[in-house]
């Protein structure tokens, strides 16, 4: 797996925990960039789809304890997901794509025509 999908995985993860954590304390993450900027930027980058900066508007209106805010945690953790499996596809097709061709091996055969020996492909 490569370092850049690697690197969205982390982030998203952190994204989503950080999201519960701050939902759970009723106040904004304590970290110099909360949840939603982290999002926001990770959705200018491309590596998260709009609707994450829907949900989190979302999870920002309603109680940190109700059950449409779990069930609002789950929808963006999905779409996470959902995201990181599309990258995933777009890296291994990439990869398929962008590795030459090995030549293929050849055996080769000695041939003596009575004067030299010469090598011929088999």
């Amino acid at each position: 797996m490569s370092t850049s999908i690697k690197f969205v995985m982390a982030l998203s993860a952190l994204s989503v925990l950080g999201g519960c954590a701050a939902n759970h304390a009723g106040t904004a993450a304590r970290d110099p960039m909360s949840v939603i900027e982290m999002d926001r930027k990770m959705v200018d980058m491309g590596l998260l789809p709009p609707s994450v900066l829907e949900i989190d508007a979302e999870l920002e209106k309603v109680s940190p304890d109700s059950p449409r805010a779990l069930e609002l945690r789950k929808q963006k953790l999905a779409v996470t997901l959902q995201q990181r499996d599309k990258l995933r596809a777009q890296e291994a097709a990439y990869r398929a794509v962008e590795a030459p061709a090995q030549p293929e091996e050849q055996r080769m055969c000695s041939v003596n025509n009575g004067s030299s020996t010469n090598l011929v492909p088999c």
